[in-house]
């Protein structure tokens, strides 16, 4: 079944903006045809239990596009960059991977290739 998106945590999510003021922007014209397939689409993930109605001062537009593979579908998409210039970008990028990757390699490397406990080595000058 394609239509099935697998399931996810729920958590509450803030997004922090430069501005107070709300995101609100009109919605882009549409012929019916599309109208009624954004209407159908959202239906359905309402019915899914994915959506919710609600009513706020932010609002963002709902573009149609066809699927790359299946060039008769169609797939929604919403125009969140007006609100994505607006956010406040992290205070700290994230960690390169393979620094992590061989922080903690070296460790496991320590641990199984020479028996070596870490709690051992906790007193010597050099970081693991």
């Amino acid at each position: 079944d394609k239509s099935h998106v697998g399931e996810a945590s729920l958590e509450l999510q803030r997004i922090a903006l430069n501005s107070g003021l709300p995101v609100s922007l009109r919605p882009y014209r549409n012929s019916p045809i599309e109208k009624q397939e954004i209407y159908r689409q959202v239906e359905k993930l309402l019915q899914a239990g994915l959506l919710k109605r609600i009513n706020s001062i932010y609002s963002s537009t709902v573009i149609l596009a066809l699927k790359r593979q299946e060039c008769k579908n169609t797939r929604r998409y919403i125009d969140f960059r007006k609100l994505n210039t607006l956010c406040k970008s992290d205070s700290e990028p994230l960690p390169l991977m393979d620094i992590l990757l061989i922080h903690y390699l070296k460790k496991i490397h320590l641990l199984f290739g020479f028996g070596i406990r870490i709690s051992s080595c906790a007193h010597s000058s050099e970081s693991l």
